[in-house]
């Protein structure tokens, strides 16, 4: 069983980690960056920090209000600082539903393409919320995650470890994936080529 949630609207910007600017850090070629001295088993691929979803088109006007609304949608501020990969890995430790941090459990991240990560995370890339060669960071973190919310009547269920993905460029939350499909940066499970 996977649990997965999304938000899309700009209601979770994590603070920034790192005083890289744009496009030194586009140009960098990154290494997975750990936590808890584990090893990703995932290798960074290319992306575009400023890559811009379209407008959507066709959609009602709350649609259009959430791509407006969401950082991760628009072209970053020329003031804007990189989320820096240990910020990414910290942001996914502190995510809610997370339990109490072990310390030194493993945790790792990985940059990739928004389109990557949505299609092992079972996101909907066609949405446009998000452009799909925007950079992204997938998060692993093997430390108990329980969703705070399950369908009526339903007990939540408490999973031994949980996948995040943040922009980049702005930090924002994209989603946190759970279960058995859940991605896993740590050891290359479930990721799309």
């Amino acid at each position: 069983m996977t649990s997965r949630y999304r938000i899309l609207a700009a209601s979770a910007v994590v603070a920034t980690g790192s005083a890289i600017a744009l496009a030194t850090h586009a140009a960098q070629a990154q290494a997975p960056v750990l936590g808890g001295g584990a090893r990703s088993a995932v290798a960074d691929s290319s992306c575009r920090l400023d890559a811009v979803a379209a407008a959507p088109t066709g959609r009602d006007s709350r649609w259009v209000e959430m791509w407006r609304s969401n950082p991760a949608s628009q072209k970053p501020a020329a003031t804007a600082r990189a989320l820096a990969a240990p910020g990414a890995v910290t942001a996914a430790e502190a995510v809610p539903g997370a339990g109490l941090k072990v310390a030194g459990a493993p945790a790792a991240a990985a940059r990739m393409s928004y389109a990557r990560a949505a299609a092992s995370t079972g996101d909907d890339v066609a949405e446009g919320i998000v452009a799909p060669d925007r950079c992204v960071w997938l998060v692993t973190v093997k430390a108990a995650f329980t969703p705070r919310s399950a369908p009526y009547g339903a007990t939540p269920v408490r999973y031994d470890s949980y996948t995040t993905v943040f922009d980049v460029a702005t930090g924002q939350f994209l989603s946190i994936t759970a279960g058995t499909t859940a991605p896993d940066v740590l050891n290359g499970a479930n990721i799309a080529s």
